[in-house]
């Protein structure tokens, strides 16, 4: 019998828990929604909830337009 599927499953837990990521949820109306930053407390400079995402992630934003994957 293998346990491929379940290795493979605790090892993407492990790693997701351990990793040190930032999202960035912007809504229809281009202002920022949500944060999500596990295990850390991201200070971007004018990185805020209900404003406008600064020119940094607007860049990383318009690079990934159309994307159909996280980026």
């Amino acid at each position: 019998m293998s346990h491929t599927g379940d290795s493979t499953n605790h090892l993407d837990q492990e790693l997701l828990k351990n990793a040190r990521y930032l999202v960035v949820v912007i809504d229809k109306d281009g202002l920022v929604d949500r944060l999500e930053c596990p295990g850390i407390h991201w200070q971007l400079n004018g990185l805020r909830i209900g404003n406008e995402p600064p020119d940094t992630i607007k860049a990383i934003i318009d690079a990934a337009a159309g994307s159909t994957t996280p980026q």
